[in-house]
């Protein structure tokens, strides 16, 4: 009898613990997944390339992967709205404040432009493909990683209302964040491969070092090197693809030849463990978080057929330039390439940091104005007293509140207060709003930018008396 008791406690010990677990990470830290696994991933699949095939692909990879992921987060957000505008779903995207519906739109295009064709490409070279393809895709994955996250920074700092979204913003936040991560890159690998050099036949040292150098170009570009003007550091993914290509080149040469083999192993198994993580975080935070409507289902459908359509459109359009760059591409090729650009944990990834970003604005006001109701409307004020009306803002109103207040404290309140604190709540109830909008961005974020540059304010006491 105490034996199969103490067997029924330790289950449940180890049930509850495993729940927790599983609850510890659907709220782990989106940033945390960034910065810890994705430098594994990138650089490991720079570092498996063959930098002399993917020399002779690197402008048909350039083209998919420069171009082809502007069209592609255009196209894919164009849809997006087309979705939300036809009343087929995603209706609380269908923001119209400060064209913030437009960047949600975009910042979804960006995110799913990401591919990560990891599966396609061992499948290729188990089948016998061709190497110039297999390069190709891959090559167009880490240029296109790099891009996707270039322009997931650019919008995600629209939405937010960290900086101001302009074309020519963009365009410059392009080259410099982008070329300025690939610069880091190149100088902290040359810098790696010279220590390494001098370093012989021992796998912990070589393997440490390379290990060092894939974090530090990421921290130093994503933290260090923070550029105010588009509120994000220079490009942590191309500077690990530049790191990456300078050890597959170079770098390979100076590694002991003993130590090549555990090298691959190592990097090998890391980013398997990272991508399992990554997938499984995921998996935990739609499974505890997300309750997903009938409709939902035919939304996923429209964007599933979306970024195949848009795929196929950029490939046709490209296709007479690629076909004469490099080593070409064959109209078969070409389908593989289609065909090959899964979506991976770089994407889950950037959806787990939007996700984070507080998908609604709450505020509350705690004193000065009466006689709001259930139809108020809400204003922000700029530094210059420029009013904008707020959107989809939904008010509840203090009433409420109080009447829950008194219920929950009951008698023992009011015998503890007496009538004397009666007669002073019932001339301090009016009835304050507190409201809740659907936002896609943290309401001191969006709120410090919009009204005075500097901080956000406590309530929205600036606003002007609510329109009836």
């Amino acid at each position: 009898m105490g034996h199969g008791a103490g067997h029924e406690g330790f289950l449940s010990i180890l049930l509850e613990t495993l729940r927790g677990s599983i609850e510890w990470g659907a709220n782990l830290d989106p940033h945390l997944i960034l910065y810890v696994f994705l430098p594994i991933l990138i650089f490991e699949a720079a570092y498996a390339l063959d930098v002399h095939v993917f020399k002779k692909s690197f402008l048909n990879a350039f083209y998919m992967a420069g171009p082809g992921i502007v069209t592609a987060t255009l196209m894919t957000g164009g849809c997006v709205i087309a979705i939300y505008s036809f009343g087929w779903g995603l209706s609380e995207w269908n923001v119209g404040t400060r064209n913030l519906g437009l960047y949600i739109a975009m910042l979804f295009g960006a995110v799913v432009s990401a591919t990560d064709p990891v599966a396609v490409v061992a499948l290729l070279k188990e089948l016998g493909a061709s190497k110039q393809l297999g390069t190709l895709i891959e090559g167009e994955s880490l240029l296109n990683d790099g891009t996707a996250i270039v322009a997931f920074v650019v919008l995600i700092g629209a939405v937010t209302g960290a900086s101001v979204f302009t074309v020519g913003s963009a365009v410059s936040g392009f080259f410099v964040i982008g070329l300025g991560g690939a610069v880091v890159g190149i100088v902290v690998g040359l810098v790696g491969v010279a220590w390494v050099k001098r370093v012989f036949n021992d796998p912990l040292v070589e393997t440490s070092v390379m290990l060092i150098t894939a974090y530090l170009v990421f921290y130093t570009c994503e933290h260090f090197l923070h550029i105010e003007k588009f509120d994000a550091g220079v490009s942590g993914v191309l500077g690990l693809v530049a790191l990456g290509l300078v050890w597959a080149g170079m770098g390979r040469t100076r590694i002991s030849p003993e130590v090549q083999h555990f090298m691959h192993e190592f990097w090998e198994f890391t980013a398997f463990v990272a991508n399992v993580i990554i997938f499984i975080v995921v998996g935990v935070v739609i499974a505890l978080k997300v309750h997903p409507q009938p409709i939902d289902y035919l939304v996923l459908a429209l964007i599933y057929l979306t970024i195949h359509l848009v795929r196929v459109v950029n490939i046709v359009a490209l296709y007479p330039i690629m076909r004469r760059t490099g080593y070409g591409l064959a109209k078969k090729d070409a389908g593989g390439v289609w065909w090959g650009a899964l979506r991976g944990a770089l994407g889950l990834a950037l959806a787990l940091v939007v996700y984070g970003q507080a998908p609604e604005m709450q505020f509350t006001v705690k004193d000065g104005g009466h006689g709001y109701t259930a139809d108020s409307k809400v204003f922000f004020v700029d530094a210059d007293g420029k009013r904008e009306l707020l959107e989809d803002v939904t008010l509840t109103l203090a009433d409420a509140h109080s009447e829950s207040h008194d219920n929950a404290h009951g008698e023992s309140h009011d015998n503890a207060h007496g009538e004397k604190h009666e007669d002073a709540h019932d001339k301090k109830t009016p009835a304050w709003p507190s409201g809740r909008g659907r936002f896609l961005q943290r309401s001191s974020q969006w709120t410090t930018r919009r009204c005075n540059g500097s901080s956000p304010p406590s309530r929205p006491s600036e606003t002007p008396p609510p329109d009836r």
